[in-house]
């Protein structure tokens, strides 16, 4: 006898999202040690390496972007 499928169902309006913002993937440099990372750019500037939460190894949180027209 087979069971039945215990993926549970959701619906669009149950799904929690962030906030409606433009996101850019850009590289993204330490201020503090100068380690690369990946990141995104927020459309107000906000660059956050993606997969660190806490930031930097170094413990330092905030980034520039690199190489791109809005960082010079």
């Amino acid at each position: 006898m087979m069971s039945e499928s215990t993926t549970p169902k959701v619906s669009a309006d149950s799904v929690s999202t962030e906030s409606e913002t433009e996101k850019t993937k850009v590289a993204a440099v330490c201020t503090s040690c100068g380690e690369i990372y990946a990141a995104e750019q927020a459309s107000d500037g906000e660059v956050r390496p993606i997969g660190r939460k806490d930031g930097c190894r170094c413990g330092v949180g905030t980034f520039e972007a690199i190489g791109t027209e809005a960082a010079n």
